[in-house]
């Protein structure tokens, strides 16, 4: 997909429309357009700012235009975090908490069938190497019949990494204490 500064423009375009009421949304896409470089994206992308919001929603609702509107900084996230990730020296098994406050019941009760098996995400995935931290994005949820809170325990093999892709992010949001992990699509 071309990542040109037409594209760059034509996102942040969209999100002023998004976000013109919002003064503090806006002062962050001007200072994104003013001074953006391809190895900060995992920076822009912790700050939670309008990037976060809307590529999730991308991501979560499957929204194709919308993917393609935001290339330009979903494949530059995809990039560093591959590219850190090759840096990164994990050995051993890492255990990651993931607090998810809506889940469908059948969903729920599909992946209860299917522990230790496979898990595919639509999206970065965002975990922690706490629970209790993943507890806190669990909780605070409604339960009915239709939805339910949920923590998701995930082990991943660090001696099989060829084909996952992610990155301890702690160090780039040292004062979140979320002890985050962000998974690539």
């Amino acid at each position: 997909m071309p990542q040109t500064k037409n594209s760059m423009n034509t996102m942040l375009n969209r999100c002023k429309d998004f976000y013109r009421d919002n003064k503090t949304q806006i002062k962050l896409i001007e200072e994104f357009r003013n001074t953006y470089t391809s190895n900060e994206t995992i920076d822009w992308y912790i700050k939670e700012s309008f990037l976060y919001k809307v590529v999730n929603r991308a991501f979560r609702t499957k929204d194709i235009t919308l993917w393609y509107l935001f290339r330009y900084y979903i494949i530059d996230l995809c990039k560093q975090l591959e590219q850190v990730h090759k840096k990164q020296n994990i050995q051993t098994n890492l255990k990651l908490y993931r607090g998810q406050p809506f889940i469908l019941t059948d969903e729920l009760e599909y992946l209860k069938s299917n522990i230790g098996g496979l898990f595919s995400n639509n999206g970065f995935l965002s975990t922690s190497k706490d629970f209790n931290i993943a507890k806190l994005f669990g909780q605070d949820a409604l339960h009915t019949d239709q939805f339910n809170p949920a923590i998701f325990e995930i082990t991943v093999d660090g001696s099989n990494l060829q084909n996952t892709i992610f990155v301890d992010i702690e160090k780039y949001n040292v004062s979140s204490g979320e002890r985050e992990v962000l998974f690539n699509p």
